[in-house]
């Protein structure tokens, strides 16, 4: 699914989301939000999520577990900034990966608002980036759903 309007308050997924209904939802096994990939700079491939429940913020789940099996190292935060958070709150399991460091200091955040910048993409990263997503969702097993 492609949502718009996440940079304006995740309007798409949110909408999208309140408009399931009990029975769509509990079809619903993952949420695997694919963010920022391609950039040139500032690369680190990032998984972003967090459990409302879940007292020290961060915790793996299966989709990060998975994910790691598959590609290796990742690093793992806290966050619920993008699409992936409308999942979450109805309890669906749910990451936001990212091949971008956004916190890194030398980071512009104003390439995230800014759709005619292309000069912070490469074809070869956002190459590179849709293979590891691609023998990601090849590879996953869903049996491992928690």
């Amino acid at each position: 699914i492609f949502f718009s309007a996440e940079e304006g308050g995740l309007i798409g997924s949110r909408y999208y989301v309140e408009e399931l209904s009990d029975e769509e939802l509990s079809n619903i096994i993952g949420c695997f939000n694919i963010d920022v990939i391609g950039a040139n700079e500032h690369r680190k491939i990032l998984m972003q999520t967090y459990q409302p429940d879940y007292k020290d913020g961060v915790q793996e789940n299966w989709l990060t577990k998975e994910f790691g099996r598959i590609n290796g190292e990742y690093e793992l935060r806290y966050g619920s900034s993008s699409d992936h958070d409308p999942f979450i709150r109805k309890g669906i399991t749910a990451v936001q990966m990212a091949t971008v460091d956004p916190s890194n200091k030398d980071f512009d955040r104003s390439l995230l608002t800014i759709e005619e910048n292309t000069d912070s993409v490469s074809i070869e990263n956002l190459q590179k980036d849709v293979e590891l997503i691609t023998d990601f969702m090849t590879n996953i097993n869903i049996l491992s759903v928690e």
